[in-house]
């Protein structure tokens, strides 16, 4: 009897440490480590009725009060650990040591989630089965870790069905949904970008309405082709803006506007919409210009008020082919000191972009500022038909040499307003094709112009760099390499692997030689 009492100790200390173990590893599968646990403890039991004088024996020997002084020392460094983990979860502290940055948040984010003035819940329908679950979750931890006012909480859509009616969730719609104040957003990707967008809509009070100037030969706003502006329009209203179109020759510019741009005209402005445009400016309006080299919108007047001068000619820049560009195409990697421009350390493109500069005699009050400039390798060409040769080549006296403004910003405080009112903004280009939606991917080009537009619209808190699509790090396996790694771990059933069955047979010959001592 005791023989075989012995033989069930040890395999029902076997069959608790494989319960144990499934359970770390594979909380999910109850089944599995109930019934292994279960089997193991009634082996046990067995053991100590069979084998009793020698458990009793047992707890009187000198090994016994070695195993109680062993026992104690386990108990507190397990207090020890309790405690350290209750402050790590207190106190988190988290580190990104993936070569991709894939789990640190974009710039745009952390900034959305530190300014969090109220509390942000996000409600998701997806359940751990679905490809997305994981993604998300950890998404949201990240997101939870830098504010304590966003939340989140899975919902089950197949155990609650009456939730996915309540809140009008389809399969194929949105089903993530942030609510925040009685406002409500449904984000249906879960990328980064997604959500953060997400985060700004449900967070914006009152709406900010931007206006594209048109009628002139302008960039079309609403045109999917290379040349119009849908995607970057998409990104506006993504970032909490409303998008409108305007003619300034038959509709004064309305008070709700936050900024008015005009995008690449090819015919000049009329006198009453030039008018226009200089009454919102003195109205502590927001503008933005983007003048195309080759046309003249005849802007020309307008900038001089603010020291601003456009130059007749084409950016040359011999650098663009490195990058497998024209050269008609500069690339844009030097920026001034401007809220637009802080923390900005992405290049730009600007195809055909003609020359700014801000030497001109500006209006009193007026603050202009080198906003982007090219590299000192290129240089604004004025001779056209040279360039239409193929043989444009700098002519010193006749072109400007780079560094070459191909974007300046300018203010004019309003006097009546006293220190703490409100200015007039300007922003102006010399190219309207960077935001395009053939060239708005292109490294910062797209960022520049929200940012731009965000400075503008006095939203600063939009200005950063955007989410991007980053990959992760990925190992790849043989069949081979797969099989070794998972026979050495957990083999075909937990934990029959080498690695830990392994572990508990040396334990076992450590104690059984222990114990003939």
């Amino acid at each position: 009897m005791e023989k075989y009492g012995r033989i069930a100790g040890l395999a029902g200390l076997f069959g608790v440490l494989i319960g144990l173990f499934i359970y770390l590893v594979h909380a999910d599968q109850k089944v599995a480590w109930m019934s292994a646990g279960g089997v193991g403890v009634a082996a046990l039991l067995f053991y100590v009725i069979a084998c009793r004088d020698e458990v009793i024996a047992a707890f009187g020997s000198r090994s016994a009060r070695y195993g109680a002084n062993m026992a104690v020392a386990i108990i507190v460094v397990a207090g020890i650990v309790a405690a350290v983990n209750y402050i790590s979860v207190r106190h988190p502290l988290r580190w990104d040591v993936n070569a991709e940055g894939i789990y640190t948040l974009s710039d745009q984010t952390e900034k959305t989630l530190k300014g969090l003035k109220a509390p942000v819940n996000a409600v998701a329908f997806f359940i751990p089965e679905d490809n997305e679950y994981n993604k998300l979750r950890d998404t949201f931890e990240s997101y939870a870790y830098l504010s304590k006012q966003f939340t989140y909480e899975f919902v089950d859509y197949q155990k609650k069905p009456e939730m996915v009616k309540t809140y009008n969730v389809t399969k194929t719609g949105p089903r993530i949904i942030l609510r925040s104040e009685g406002r409500e957003a449904r984000v249906k990707g879960i990328a980064e970008e997604d959500l953060t967008n997400g985060l700004v809509k449900v967070t914006r009070v009152g709406g900010r309405k931007v206006y594209f100037v048109f009628g002139h030969g302008e960039n079309a706003i609403d045109e999917k082709g290379e040349k119009g502006y849908s995607e970057i329009v998409e990104t506006l209203k993504n970032e909490g803006f409303e998008v409108d179109k305007i003619v300034l020759a038959t509709t004064p510019i309305p008070k709700e506007a936050v900024a008015v741009i005009v995008s690449g005209p090819q015919k000049p402005l009329l006198p009453p919409e030039l008018k226009e445009l200089r009454d919102y400016l003195s109205r502590e309006g927001h503008v933005m210009l983007m003048i195309e080299p080759e046309t003249n919108p005849q802007l020309g007047d307008l900038l001089m008020d603010w020291g601003i001068e456009i130059g007749n000619d084409l950016i040359v820049d011999p650098m663009s082919k490195l990058f497998g560009a024209g050269a008609t195409i500069p690339v844009i990697s030097q920026y001034g000191s401007h809220e637009i421009t802080k923390g900005f350390n992405l290049m730009t493109f600007f195809p055909t972009a003609r020359s700014l500069s801000s030497g001109a005699k500006a209006a009193e009050g007026v603050t202009p500022t080198n906003l982007a400039s090219t590299g000192p390798t290129a240089w604004a060409e004025t001779d056209f038909a040279e360039l239409k040769g193929g043989a444009a080549s700098f002519t010193d006296g006749k072109d400007k040499k780079g560094p070459i403004p191909v974007g300046i910003v300018a203010t004019r405080r309003n006097p009546s307003s006293g220190e703490s009112g409100g200015e007039s903004r300007l922003v102006v280009f010399g190219d309207s094709d960077f935001p395009n939606n053939q060239f708005r991917s292109f490294s910062g080009n797209g960022d520049l112009f929200v940012n731009s537009v965000s400075w503008l619209a006095r939203a600063e808190d939009n200005i950063s760099i955007r989410p991007k699509k980053r990959a992760a790090s990925r190992v790849f396996l043989s069949q081979t390499q797969a099989n070794l790694l998972k026979y050495t771990t957990v083999g075909p059933f937990p934990p029959l692997g080498a690695l830990p069955l392994g572990l508990f047979l040396a334990a076992f010959f450590i104690w059984r030689s222990r114990k003939n001592k």
